[in-house]
């Protein structure tokens, strides 16, 4: 697949460009609209959604408590069902700024891509110097010490007894 955008060849559908990080759209799949949205646009409507199941769930074990908190012939699973909506709310919440945080991630990220910059894959920093990607994997660099390693061994001369 071709970018629209830059032309780079070689590149996968439903993926960002590699080169200008456009995002792809698969042909393929976008007639039926699954492939065609960049996830920025899906961790918007995840975060949406958490928002509102969390309020929703929040609200429905307000409203359960508020029922039937100190009544005596209030049922167990009513209190059981309270508490499991706050677990509810919890998770939801905690979904929502997950979500913050991986949008503040991709606005960032996208606003440095260049061609001349490759992706460091251990912290998603862009790099701009080969050597650093080599320093940040914790391995020498190709030209790094070259002069020592391309040094001759001693060797050792045959015996006597095995020239033959």
């Amino acid at each position: 697949m071709f970018c629209p955008n830059c032309g780079s060849a070689d590149q996968k559908p439903s993926a960002y460009c590699r080169q200008c990080g456009e995002w792809l759209v698969d042909p393929k799949k976008s007639a039926s609209g699954r492939g065609s949205h960049p996830p920025e646009q899906r961790i918007k409507v995840m975060m949406a959604f958490s928002a509102v199941n969390g309020i929703l769930a929040f609200l429905s074990a307000i409203a359960l408590y508020a029922t039937f908190l100190g009544k005596e012939n209030a049922p167990w699973p009513v209190y059981f069902a309270g508490s499991t909506l706050l677990i509810i709310t919890v998770h939801q919440t905690i979904s929502f700024f997950f979500g913050t945080g991986l949008k503040r991630q991709f606005k960032r990220g996208r606003g440095k891509t260049n061609r001349a910059l490759e992706p460091d894959l251990t912290t998603g920093k862009l790099i701009d110097n080969p050597d650093e990607a080599y320093q940040l994997a914790g391995q020498p660099s190709v030209i790094e010490d070259t002069t020592e390693l391309l040094e001759t061994a001693p060797v050792e001369k045959p015996r006597l007894s095995e020239r033959g």
